[in-house]
């Protein structure tokens, strides 16, 4: 394989990587709200889902009598096992570009679930928002830390 064929390649990778990524972000803010409304109704609230400049909010009209906290971890919780059961299958079939992307947004996901259910309620808007931006930075630091090594090894051994 010559040079011109190996960056070509690498920049191909580079290109999935990042559209997976992308891909699975912004799929994530609609998943994440639909799974908070899901569970709201079947928890016997209602609600709506909202876009936002920040992509999109569930908004509870009715909440349950019951549950409450299930609701709350439902959107992250949902989302991020979503993405890591897809990232285990990419990672069983060797697809590194979608598994890290999956990973990347996996974790995050998680982690601001957890984060929502345990601090929504008492935090103000402002320190819930930055601490939220806090919690999926680290989140994705872990993520990138999990990930990372086994792409770049995966583009310099394959590529």
């Amino acid at each position: 394989m010559g040079n011109h064929d190996r960056v070509n390649g690498l920049l191909s990778s580079i290109g999935e990587f990042v559209c997976d990524w992308l891909i699975y972000y912004f799929l994530s803010t609609a998943w994440h709200e639909w799974l908070h409304l899901w569970v709201l109704q079947a928890l016997g609230g209602d609600g709506y889902i909202k876009r936002t400049w920040f992509g999109g909010v569930c908004i509870a009209t009715q909440l349950p009598s019951h549950g409450l906290t299930l609701f709350y971890l439902a959107g992250g919780i949902g989302c991020g096992l979503t993405w890591l059961l897809l990232a285990w299958w990419s990672w069983v079939d060797e697809d590194w570009e979608d598994y890290s992307a999956l990973m990347m947004n996996a974790l995050p996901q998680i982690a601001y679930g957890v984060f929502e259910a345990l601090c929504i309620t008492w935090m103000s808007f402002t320190q819930y928002m930055y601490w939220a931006t806090v919690v999926q930075l680290v989140a994705l630091a872990v993520a990138c830390l999990i990930t990372m090594p086994r792409l770049v090894r995966y583009w310099l051994e394959t590529v």
